[in-house]
C-alpha cells in the first residue's frame, strides 16, 4: 500500500521448523530491511508482519523473502511495483503502526 510519504508492506510467513516467529526481508528498490513476522496472523497464529518504508515519489519495486529456520531454503513471497504520489507541500501525514 502506498501513501504520500512511503510504502506500507504487510503479509504473513511461517516455517514448519519452528513455532516461533521468523524473519522476513523486505526490499524496496534493492535496499533490504528485516522485519519479524511476530504479529497475530490467519487463524490467530503468529506470523503476520508489517513495516513502513519512507520513499520519495515515483515507481518503486517492493519484494519480500521469508527466511528459513533450520533445514531448507528461503522462500520468495513475491515482488510488486508500487507508485508513490508526490506529497502536497505543507501536508502532514500520520499513521500508527
Amino acid at each position: 500500500m502506498a501513501g504520500p510519504f512511503g510504502i506500507v508492506v504487510r503479509g504473513w510467513a511461517s516455517d514448519a521448523d519452528t513455532r516461533g516467529p521468523i524473519t522476513v526481508t523486505v526490499t524496496v528498490d534493492g535496499r533490504p530491511a528485516d522485519v519479524l513476522a511476530d504479529q497475530a496472523g490467519p487463524g490467530g497464529r503468529t506470523g503476520a508482519f508489517r513495516t513502513a518504508r519512507l520513499t520519495g515519489p515515483g515507481n518503486h519495486e517492493v519484494c519480500a523473502v521469508a527466511r528459513d529456520v533450520g533445514g531448507g531454503a528461503d522462500v520468495p513471497l513475491g515482488c510488486r511495483s508500487v507508485t508513490v504520489e508526490a506529497a502536497t507541500v505543507g501536508r502532514l501525514g500520520l499513521q500508527t503502526f
